[in-house]
């Protein structure tokens, strides 16, 4: 389909979140559009209750669903969703059709893409039986500011002007998970090394635990070559909110570069270093350096290596802000929906890549109702939501979220097998295709998939 460009009262609009879930916060006293999900034979009630949906299921994953109509395909959306368990253990509200996803108990935030004009939503117990509340269900539309709407979008708010250097600073995109102990991408554009230590998704923040004796971590966001070279000889000022709750030892706010190249891992000269002593109470620290004249990478670095004892330790760290000039100004908080298309330029993946998945509602999928012969190309492509900065390195997974496989379907009625590897992998700045051409008696194959253009 054709890119949608919108005006920039649309575009306002989006970003000031424009409500597309009708009564989702139940204020007009009742539980509609909602209907009871699990069948005839279900004796599960819903109902309204204290502004709230209860759902009181005798069996596992029934409760109420809505069908929700009107999403453009190609569009991201947010979704959001409060949930209280009562007497069940589990609960989700289950996201399907034209998206895909779910949110568990207590509640959160899902993003996707829609693939379809129309959505449903189950609000369910999951696994377990009893009572759970669902609240303060909301569905909007992310604005993909990219090409020939950014322009326009940046010029339409006044206070809007991309000061920060970095890239989701406040910790709101986390595409690859929630919560880390190996070295590698954590949030979106920020990279950590550790040991005996977990790093975890705050509210707005990260998050970082002392898991064992010796326990140490470092967290980075590096800044591609373009963006640096026009700081050369000018002041910046790195800001940053930390606290800390049973930490010994200072923390290092630095800020380092390369004269090689715009790599992570190659910004290893330090400018300049600010050791800082954070305490319980969430405080901004700041740290102000020239940037040489012959950086060709830079990058900003939390750095709490000092060896923590303590198990539990814990450091908090939000609002991460690089900016030129010597004085820390506010912190710029730009729409999630422009943060995320900025991260995806870097890293791009489907809903459930890497994990367990039903074949028919994967990412990637072709799928016909006779099986094809050996040596006859089969090939599909997928187009990224947002261009990358290079082309970009492509992993798939199939149902049984083992990284490098699809599916095959072996049947017209949707029966697949997991395991197989694609014939060819093929991809651009824009998208990637893949393709089978050997393989006899299939009816077509699906998968999940990412993609890795990070520095």
């Amino acid at each position: 389909m054709s890119k949608v460009i919108r005006s920039n009262d649309e575009l306002n609009a989006l970003a000031n979140g424009k409500e597309l879930f009708p009564n989702g916060d139940f204020s007009n006293g009742s539980i509609h559009p909602w209907v009871k999900d699990g069948g005839s034979v279900s004796t599960s009630t819903i109902e309204y209750d204290s502004g709230r949906l209860k759902v009181s299921a005798d069996s596992s994953y029934n409760g109420a669903y809505y069908r929700l109509t009107g999403l453009v395909v190609g569009t991201t959306y947010e979704i959001t969703c409060d949930i209280e368990l009562g007497t069940a253990t589990t609960a989700n509200l289950r996201i399907q059709q034209g998206l895909y996803g779910e949110i568990v108990n207590p509640g959160g935030k899902f993003v996707g893409v829609a693939t379809q004009t129309t959505v449903t939503f189950i609000a369910r117990t999951g696994s377990s039986i009893g009572t759970v509340w669902f609240d303060n269900i909301s569905v909007k539309e992310i604005p993909q500011v990219q090409g020939e709407n950014l322009p326009d979008y940046v010029a339409s708010r006044a206070n809007f002007g991309f000061k920060n250097l970095l890239i989701n600073g406040r910790f709101d995109v986390w595409q690859r998970g929630t919560s880390f102990t190996t070295n590698g991408y954590t949030a979106d554009r920020w990279i950590v090394g550790l040991s005996n230590a977990t790093v975890t998704n705050g509210i707005n923040s990260i998050i970082r635990t002392t898991t064992g004796a010796s326990g140490w971590c470092n967290l980075q966001s590096a800044i591609e070559r373009a963006n640096v070279i026009p700081l050369r000889g000018k002041t910046v000022t790195l800001s940053a909110y930390i606290s800390a709750t049973d930490f010994t030892g200072p923390i290092r706010l630095r800020l380092s570069y390369s004269t090689v190249n715009e790599s992570s891992v190659s910004q290893t000269t330090v400018i300049d270093t600010n050791l800082v002593t954070p305490t319980a109470v969430l405080t901004r620290y700041t740290l102000t350096v020239v940037v040489p004249s012959d950086a060709k990478g830079l990058a900003a670095v939390i750095d709490y290596q000092d060896v923590q004892s303590t198990i539990g330790s814990q450091c908090i760290t939000s609002n991460v802000q690089l900016e030129v000039g010597s004085v820390a100004t506010p912190f710029e908080q730009r729409p999630y929906g422009l943060e995320l298309s900025l991260c995806q330029r870097y890293y791009e993946k489907s809903g459930f890549f890497g994990t367990t998945i039903t074949p028919t509602n994967m990412s990637v999928l072709l799928y016909h109702g006779y099986a094809k012969s050996a040596y006859q190309w089969e090939m599909v492509r997928k187009d990224f939501a947002i261009k990358k900065r290079i082309n970009p390195t492509i992993n798939v997974s199939d149902t049984d979220g083992s990284v490098g496989f699809i599916n095959h379907f072996t049947s017209a009625g949707g029966n697949a097998t997991a395991g197989h590897a694609p014939y060819t992998r093929y991809q651009t700045t824009e998208g990637f295709h893949i393709s089978d051409y050997n393989t006899s008696g299939i009816y077509g194959f699906a998968c999940e998939w990412e993609a890795d253009a990070e520095l």
